[in-house]
């Protein structure tokens, strides 16, 4: 390792260092010395800091006083709430010191901390002379609110309660509270002898309120007489009277609407007719009247037109006299009548139920004797007789048969919606139930439904009544299912959807044509309606092919529910099941022979309504040869619309198929069930003749014959 090297000095230090010597010298106090000269300064300097130190101690205790104030001002709005003063008073100056020591305690030093306490105090008492005033405030009103709701319970108990003695002692009671007022200094002298004074105006006051609240147009007929509350005048009788009449108008104008509406049912109701006159006007009044008359003088021929045969309007309209002193008044309401048979017409053909049940007093009648039997079992026989005269009313106006209807339309739409609204599962109950109430007019019900968009699947669950069917069909009646099913034949390679559709409708081709036949006045719903039965088989036969069928015998299974369960004729079909009942062969065979008896052997045993010809020199008789030969040669049996049977047709010059009527406008028509031997529409014993062979007979058809008799 290298030494470091050493040095020894040379020389030796000394006490003093060397210094300058000069003959100049300053004294060191007294005038002339150095201090004496800077004294001002300093004196100058320590005041500027004394001067600085008490602006940063006020600053800083402004920005403690700042911060105290936050707490101290929401500490006040909540003793403001406060209606006792010296409660309120004890316990802010309680949680004021809590804030006041709080804040204190952060001063950095005495000088501050004094000057935050002496602030915060000024500043304390202001708070509480506010908060003290605020509390008498409150408490002179929370007074004055009690006051009052005892003033309101004294007048209400004295003009509702049966307690006769408050009652009498009402203005005497009254007359000591506002005593009780004076004296507290609540009110002055002259409040005082006011309200006194206004003690009978103030009890009829709410005496009136009370009766408008009753009944305001009572009310309102009162106020009009200065007998009625005496006490009230001036101004304040003309402001209730105007607060009257305003709640009694919409009273009085639904009176008048309720009253012309009764009138014209066989329910009439009362009215006040000087209310009417008195609240609503002359010209309102005359208005009235001149309704009020038109009613009666139209009320009977109303009736006649809703409940006349359609096409018979016209003649009863004619029938209403014009005279010649009230002509214009007359007039108009002819043409009220004349509306009153064009609202009938778009009834009949919209919603002919509505029509019935509004206007029918068989049907109303019916409807009410439901609506007020109390034993279920009773109740549900009066519904189906209810329903009945529904069926019969529209029969007797003259509604067609396949347009008759059981529900309103608003009914049936709200009655499908109920049933698509339900699982698979509760669906069949649904329907199980509505078959239950409806009885025999079941099938009608599910036409009416149907053209209310009821999915087929109800409709054929409800005909085939097959366990099977019914699980099968309402299981692929949904969205969800119908998609998964489309997904399913998109990717197998089994059978396309296009393919299976075409199998299905193949193996329903003749089930197809015969419901086509069965709707001749609407091949587009007939269309419609097989669509959707060939739609729904094809799902249920896709579902068997997922399921691990061949495609084959999954078309046979899924269309066999349809053609193993209709015994299909060449024109119309009988149902092998009938009102949940098997149709037995031999009743099936029966309504086959008793079609066939009747339309060889007994047509002009059926009084059917005469062809009308174009050519006036044809004669009635030679007519009713005709339509004989008609039938004989283009007759065919053809499902009702219901449903539940088959109707005699005739195809007509055009290709379309007419419903053959009798001269009272009935159908030639036979039920699924009619096990009889009577010709339909009469009393004629077939039993002899409904088993022997068929009779042939060759007949030429006439010319120039055209039918205003059959329905097309």
């Amino acid at each position: 390792m290298p030494k470091i090297p050493t040095f020894t000095a040379q020389g030796t230090p000394t006490a003093e260092a060397a210094s300058i010597k000069t003959s100049f010298q300053v004294p060191v106090s007294g005038a002339g010395s150095t201090v004496a000269a800077f004294e001002p300064v300093i004196k100058s300097l320590n005041d500027y800091y004394v001067k600085e130190q008490a602006v940063i101690d006020k600053t800083k205790a402004l920005e403690l006083e700042n911060k105290a104030a936050i707490e101290v001002e929401e500490l006040k709005s909540r003793m403001e709430k406060y209606s006792d003063p010296i409660t309120s008073s004890d316990i802010f100056l309680q949680q004021s010191k809590i804030i006041r020591d709080k804040y204190s305690g952060e001063a950095q030093s005495s000088s501050v901390k004094n000057l935050f306490v002496n602030n915060y105090l000024t500043e304390e008492r202001k708070y509480l002379s506010t908060i003290i005033t605020k509390n008498r405030e409150n408490l002179i009103q929370d007074r004055v609110n009690q006051d009052e709701l005892k003033e309101k319970r004294m007048i209400t108990n004295g003009l509702y309660s049966d307690n006769q003695l408050q009652k009498e002692t009402l203005y005497s009671d009254l007359g000591v509270l506002y005593q009780s007022q004076r004296n507290d200094l609540i009110i002055d002298q002259d409040t005082y002898l006011k309200k006194v004074r206004n003690i009978p105006s103030t009890v009829q006051k709410l005496e009136f309120k009370k009766d408008l609240n009753l009944n305001p147009v009572e009310a309102a007929q009162r106020i009009k007489d200065i007998k009625n509350y005496p006490d009230i005048f001036g101004e304040d009788r003309l402001r209730l009277e105007a607060e009257a009449i305003s709640d009694a108008k919409p009273v009085i104008k639904d009176n008048a609407i309720n009253y012309l509406a009764a009138l014209e049912t066989d329910n009439p109701i009362q009215i006040n007719k000087k209310a009417v006159k008195d609240i609503m006007g002359n010209q309102y009044y005359s208005d009235f009247v001149e309704k009020e008359t038109g009613i009666i003088k139209t009320k009977d021929f109303k009736k006649q037109i809703y409940n006349s045969k359609l096409g018979d309007e016209t003649k009863i309209i004619e029938s209403f006299e014009i005279r010649p002193e009230s002509a214009a008044f007359d007039l108009k309401l002819k043409q009220d009548l004349v509306n009153t048979a064009s609202q009938k017409s778009r009834l009949a053909k919209e919603d002919p139920a509505s029509l019935v049940i509004g206007y029918n007093p068989v049907v109303k009648n019916n409807f009410n004797d439901y609506q007020q039997e109390q034993d279920p079992t009773i109740k549900d026989r009066k519904f189906k007789k209810y329903v009945a005269s529904v069926v019969d009313a529209q029969e007797s106006i003259g509604i067609y048969s396949d347009n008759i209807k059981i529900l309103p339309k608003a009914n049936a739409v709200a009655t499908v919606q109920e049933y698509n609204s339900k699982k698979p599962q509760e669906k069949i109950a649904y329907l199980q139930l509505l078959e239950n109430q409806y009885g025999d007019n079941y099938g009608r019900l599910l036409t009416q439904l149907s053209e209310n968009e009821l999915p087929i699947t109800a409709k054929l669950v409800s005909y085939l009544n097959d366990q099977n069917f019914a699980i099968q069909a309402t299981s692929v009646d949904t969205k969800e299912e119908r998609k998964r099913l489309d997904q399913f034949l998109k990717d197998t390679d089994k059978i396309s959807k296009d393919e299976l559709r075409k199998d299905v409708a193949t193996e329903l081709s003749k089930f197809q044509e015969i419901i086509v036949k069965s709707n001749p006045f609407n091949t587009e719903k007939a269309l419609k309606e097989i669509s959707d039965i060939q739609e729904v088989v094809t799902y249920i036969a896709a579902n068997k092919i997922f399921a691990g069928k061949d495609p084959s015998k999954a078309v046979s299974e899924a269309t066999g529910y349809i053609t193993n369960n209709f015994d299909l004729k060449d024109t119309y079909f009988i149902p092998k099941i009938y009102n949940n009942d098997r149709l037995s062969d031999s009743q099936r065979q029966h309504i086959e022979r008793k079609a066939n008896i009747i339309k060889e052997q007994y047509i002009d045993q059926l009084d059917i309504a005469p062809f009308k010809s174009r050519n006036e020199k044809i004669t009635d008789d030679e007519l009713n040869k005709a339509i004989k030969v008609q039938i004989q040669k283009n007759g065919m049996w053809v499902n009702t619309a219901d449903g539940n049977g088959i109707v005699l047709a005739v195809t007509l010059s055009d290709g379309s198929i007419g419903l053959i009527e009798n001269k009272k406008g009935e159908l030639i028509k036979m039920n699924f069930d009619d096990s009889s031997s009577k010709l339909p529409t009469t009393n004629i014993d077939m039993s002899k003749n409904i088993l022997t062979t068929k009779q042939k007979k060759e007949v030429e058809s006439l010319t120039g014959v055209s039918s205003t008799r059959i329905r097309k």
